[in-house]
């Protein structure tokens, strides 16, 4: 419905409460957000009184006059709707519903709590995102000022646990035809992804670090994501051989260091991966990608196929059919570098075919 813009006496009306807020633009947006259930009229006669119930209220910690149309739209909250909005403060990006609801203390009354926050203007939703929502700048830091120190660092700890489930979910999913959601989601999440990677090497959560590392790599390698090889690099310093995803660590540092120049250090975290996959357990496909790039550069050729071959074999032999699809892909570079053309061709086509039926956009690509 259009609204009617005001007539003379609602001009002052409204000039009365630019002035009443300093003018300040997020001031004057939180408030126009309660004209949908209140007058101007009302919303400048209600201000005296609001101040006066603030007054030493957490809420009323910062002079700051653009907080104060927040700080009234905080005022008129229920407990537990202050609470979520409190907890929504974890989080350094846009968030969806089901990630508000992840970190709400009563998850079945949170919904209706959620829509609480937005239909007061404490919660806005994301203009590049519109099933998403976030807090601005100003209503997040009142969010984190007002949480105590050991309800921040159990808050901290479940976002972070939140962000690894969803990473682990979404992650696999580039490999599938669900490729597009996957990517997706992980692009929204990513800053709070960082979050929750910085929270786990802070704590040496080492595991906790390694599978997030782990689900999210081939994101970082196709958007491209360069913070991923700084991650893997920083944990594969601090994490034991023997320990889970230790291989795949040391093979997504290996991909670090070649995408950043530095031959050697591919070489070495690469062969250090492999070992560690032959003792313990765990693909080296990201290992022996990074050896093949690095030896074939440093013209070590006789090293460099005898990492094709083992990478090749290991592809074919995953119950995944992605990395089968890449396999013959492989394969099929390989026959055409030793002159075997029409057996290439054949390789290429059963790729293509297999991708096809697979539905994963980038296995089509790379077997075309």
């Amino acid at each position: 419905m259009h609204r009617r813009g005001p007539d003379a006496a609602g001009t002052g009306d409204v000039a009365a409460l630019c002035r009443a807020v300093d003018g300040l633009p997020l001031a004057l947006e939180l408030a126009a957000a309660r004209l949908d259930v209140e007058t101007i009229g009302a919303l400048i006669e209600d201000l005296p009184s609001l101040f006066d119930r603030l007054e030493g209220s957490a809420v009323a910690a910062e002079p700051s006059g653009a907080l104060l149309p927040l700080r009234w739209n905080l005022s008129r909250l229920s407990d537990g709707e202050l609470d979520l909005f409190r907890r929504l403060g974890v989080f350094a990006g846009p968030f969806s519903r089901e990630m508000a609801l992840g970190v709400a203390a009563e998850r079945d009354a949170a919904s209706q709590a959620l829509d609480r926050l937005v239909r007061t203007s404490v919660v806005v939703r994301d203009a590049a995102a519109p099933d998403r929502y976030r807090l601005l700048s100003p209503a997040r830091e009142v969010a984190r000022s007002d949480t105590g120190d050991v309800d921040r660092a159990a808050l901290r700890a479940l976002h972070a646990r939140l962000m690894l489930e969803r990473a682990e979910r979404f992650g696999p999913m580039l490999r599938t035809a669900a490729e597009g959601t996957g990517v997706d989601a992980l692009r929204a999440d990513f800053v709070d992804h960082q979050q929750a990677f910085e929270l786990f090497l802070e704590h040496e959560a080492l595991a906790e670090a390694a599978r997030l590392v782990v689900a999210l790599f081939e994101f970082a390698m196709f958007q491209p994501r360069p913070e991923l090889f700084r991650w893997s690099a920083a944990l594969a310093e601090r994490i034991d051989d023997g320990a889970p995803h230790a291989a795949e660590v040391f093979g997504a540092a290996a991909m670090g260091a070649w995408f950043s120049g530095d031959t050697d250090q591919a070489v070495a975290r690469g062969t250090r991966a492999i070992t560690v996959a032959s003792r313990h357990g765990g693909s080296t496909i990201w290992a022996r990608t990074a050896l093949l790039d690095a030896l074939g550069y440093a013209d070590r050729l006789a090293e460099a196929e005898a990492q094709f071959l083992a990478l090749v074999r290991e592809a074919r032999e995953s119950p995944e059919p992605y990395w089968h699809v890449h396999a013959l892909a492989l394969e099929a570079v390989g026959l055409v570098t030793i002159g075997h053309a029409h057996t290439a061709e054949a390789s290429a086509e059963r790729a293509l075919v297999e991708a096809r039926r697979l539905g994963n956009p980038d296995g089509v690509y790379w077997a075309s």
